[in-house]
């Protein structure tokens, strides 16, 4: 009788065992891989607001204002009190919601350059939309100190020639640091206001006194800080429109510093 060929049980488990641990040294690379193409689409979104600002200045010479507080906080019927979000659409290509008198149109209408793909894709919480950027406030997100780029509406006009430290050391707009807990406003603040239309609140300003964090998902407090969810850092546009991808080691005081428009401290990003 002819001899078949055929594999052992112990040869068979063999490469299976071979083939489980090529798949468990490929799996990082690719996550990685996937990571790095979400990275870069993350900076083109920031690279676009940071273009959206600067077409706005070219117009109105001065750059948007963060937004303003309407009787209680938030949810203002005059679009005047409304967002930086909602100013520079038209220089992002979304003028017909600017053109739309339906508020709600206009919070039920995600804009894809506004979500950074690492934590989310584009979406409606309770038909109104967010956001996964913030204009930087300066050292302070109280409304009074205004000596960062964005600030609250009708307090002061930010103008390039303002930005005394440099414009390529100076930020303009950045990730922002998101609870896991709070995405969509589940748990209070950071994340639970019309993105256009949230008055002078953290879901659309942070500072720069606090060092920036990569999300997490410990504690349940609320933050003023620039952060995301990459793993080596984030995303920020200078007010020349460089884009910087900033580590989570930056040093405090730096970072304060390229958060400053104006103490006469200019720093370039190590």
């Amino acid at each position: 009788m002819k001899k078949r060929n055929a594999f052992t049980l112990v040869e068979l488990l063999v490469v299976i065992a071979i083939i489980g641990i090529l798949v468990a040294l490929l799996l990082p690379a690719v996550q990685a891989a996937r990571e790095a193409a979400r990275r870069m689409q993350c900076s083109n979104h920031t690279k676009q607001i940071g273009l959206g600002f600067q077409l706005y200045h070219d117009t109105f010479r001065q750059f948007p204002w963060a937004g303003r507080n309407f009787v209680n906080c938030c949810n203002s019927t005059i679009r005047d009190y409304w967002n930086w979000p909602f100013y520079i659409y038209p220089y992002i290509e979304q003028q017909t919601l600017v053109d739309t008198s339906s508020d709600a149109v206009v919070y039920a209408t995600p804009v894809s350059v506004y979500y950074c793909p690492s934590r989310r894709s584009p979406k409606l919480y309770n038909n109104v939309h967010r956001g996964d950027y913030a204009g930087n406030a300066g050292s302070s997100t109280t409304a009074s100190v205004a000596n960062g780029i964005l600030v609250e509406s009708n307090r002061i006009k930010i103008r390039m020639s303002s930005v005394t430290d440099g414009t390529a050391n100076t930020m303009l707009v950045g990730e922002k640091y998101l609870h896991l807990t709070h995405e969509g406003g589940a748990i209070c603040c950071d994340d639970n206001e019309p993105f256009v239309n949230a008055g002078w609140e953290t879901d659309i300003v942070r500072h720069g006194s606090l060092s920036p964090l990569r999300d997490m998902d410990t504690g349940t407090s609320a933050e003023q800080r620039f952060g995301s969810r990459h793993p080596a850092g984030f995303n920020v546009v200078m007010v020349d429109g460089s884009v910087q991808h900033i580590t989570w080691e930056i040093d405090s005081t730096v970072f304060r510093n390229l958060a400053v428009r104006d103490d006469g401290n200019p720093v370039t990003i190590p």
